[in-house]
């Protein structure tokens, strides 16, 4: 849902200011974010692993780069943990590397395009999940090449913000 009260954004956007400086030491090419996006699963619903990508297209700006969310329910009670997966594997990255000047660190490789489970070598891909649950209001950032996703929700509803973080 796009259609968010505004109170409710200029409350996440005062937050989402004050946290900046963190958010850039780690990000340090993030210069904004897209509108916030309210989001809410329900019992069995559940976001497989995949890995975004930097959108619309990594050469160009701007640069959809992370994602953070916001969760309002307590996960501990309903189920649906946010999780990143990390793997030593080549099979996500491309071959090609970022050309000079492009604004990349050398030898900077993006994730390949279906770095989901509609691909099969995703799929027998090894990888480990770390699950983290979040207390409500919580402000939670990962990457756009970072495979994530969400646990099934057990009971009750998850619910909760997500803006994207650009590069212009």
């Amino acid at each position: 849902m796009t259609d968010i009260p505004s109170e409710a954004t200029t409350l996440l956007d005062q937050a989402l200011k004050l946290h900046m400086a963190v958010i850039t030491r780690t990000l340090p090419s993030v210069t904004g974010h897209r509108p916030w996006i309210y989001l809410e699963y329900g019992p069995g619903q559940y976001v497989t692993p995949h890995a975004d990508g930097i959108a619309p297209d990594p050469l160009t700006r701007p640069r959809q780069i992370a994602a953070a969310t916001v969760t309002l329910t307590d996960v501990d009670d309903t189920g649906g943990a946010f999780y990143v997966e990390t793997t030593g594997s080549d099979a996500v990255w491309t071959t090609d590397e970022a050309p000079a000047g492009s604004g990349y660190a050398q030898g900077m490789r993006f994730a390949h395009e279906g770095t989901d489970m509609s691909s099969p070598w995703f799929r027998t891909m090894p990888r480990t999940r770390w699950s983290v649950a979040p207390a409500p209001g919580t402000l939670v950032v990962f990457g756009s090449q970072l495979v994530h996703g969400t646990e099934p929700v057990l009971a009750s509803r998850v619910r909760k913000f997500l803006t994207l973080f650009v590069s212009e």
